[in-house]
């Protein structure tokens, strides 16, 4: 036995069921429980509408992307899109004001740590990432800049579990993220969004990290939001579906309608019952499936709003004016 306790046997880890298990995945294809994400693109191709769309179905617990999303509020610092432009899309979206809490300058660590976990905030949304650096990554190509930046956020999730997506910019031309390689080695996932040269409404997504390995699909933008483009529906979401179109539909009548193995159509509906998107209505033994349906009223912005941690309240410029200056992450 190693003394001080730094070094601990793998059979230790083993006695801790969690540790097995794969991260909740917070919005399909896009967040990870405790788990940081780097979205990029150009310019002006559509992160933060993408964001605003995966947002504003996690604050519903609803489908996006094919799958389910985890239901909870959200974290967004809002350092380089006008605010009122994030407001009015939240709006347009009917996101409920009492779900999304909002900086409009970077709060230090001990702010942001105070605003996630009193929210219990299930993602936090940083738009973008060159603001959040502002003032702490003087040099972009030097790794131990990003570091010193990004470990303290990704400590932040995983203490709360939260998932955290990063926007970003690809570099000019190209097509893979701007400034230091350490930026993805930081992360869990990168996500890499283009513009498809055929439609100008699709784009081209291309993810690579620890949870979900490899993927890539495309996604097309319609009635103001994303949605996924093509392709099969995952087992899960043709379970869904297919409970929400057959309102109380048996077990055998969901095999038949989901098809392949019954078996497995019997764990995505016990995995569906877990999440609490579906319940059993059924007596006597039998089954009957519903959706569990989830409320969220369209609220005015301002209306119900959630009170801001106090270190929040006072986040502004040392004047005192809240212009939009960038604040020091203090324990960076």
């Amino acid at each position: 036995m190693v003394s001080g306790g730094r070094l601990r046997p793998l059979s230790d880890y083993y006695l801790q069921p969690e540790l097995l298990v794969p991260p909740t995945e917070i919005i399909p294809r896009l967040a990870w429980a405790g788990r940081s994400t780097l979205l990029s693109s150009p310019e002006k191709a559509g992160k933060s509408t993408l964001m605003r769309s995966a947002v504003a179905a996690l604050t519903r617990g609803t489908e996006f992307f094919g799958g389910h999303t985890q239901q909870g509020p959200v974290v967004w610092l809002a350092l380089d899109e006008p605010v009122a432009d994030l407001v009015r899309g939240l709006f347009e979206l009917e996101v409920a004001g009492d779900a999304v809490l909002i900086a409009e300058t970077r709060p230090d660590s001990t702010a942001l740590r105070e605003a996630i976990g009193d929210l219990r905030a299930r993602l936090a949304v940083v738009d973008c990432l060159s603001n959040f650096a502002s003032g702490i990554v003087t040099d972009p190509r030097q790794s131990h800049e990003w570091e010193r930046l990004l470990q303290p956020f990704n400590a932040i999730l995983r203490e709360f579990d939260t998932g955290g997506v990063l926007l970003h910019h690809h570099v000019r031309g190209g097509d893979r993220y701007a400034d230091s390689r350490q930026i993805g080695a930081s992360v869990d996932v990168i996500l890499e969004m283009s513009r498809s040269p055929d439609d100008p409404k699709v784009r081209k997504m291309k993810s690579v990290g620890r949870p979900n390995g490899q993927d890539e699909y495309r996604v097309r933008f319609i009635h103001g939001r994303y949605e996924l483009e093509g392709g099969e529906l995952s087992r899960e979401m043709r379970t869904y579906r297919a409970i929400a179109a057959n309102r109380g539909i048996s077990t055998t009548k969901l095999r038949a309608a989901v098809g392949g193995k019954a078996s497995l159509v019997d764990e995505t509906v016990r995995q569906l019952a877990a999440k609490k998107v579906v319940h059993d209505v059924g007596t006597d033994g039998s089954h009957a499936w519903e959706v569990i349906h989830q409320a969220c009223p369209r609220q005015a912005p301002g209306q119900g709003a959630v009170e801001p941690p106090k270190s929040f309240e006072t986040a502004g410029d040392s004047d005192g004016t809240g212009s939009g200056t960038a604040l020091p992450l203090s324990t960076l």
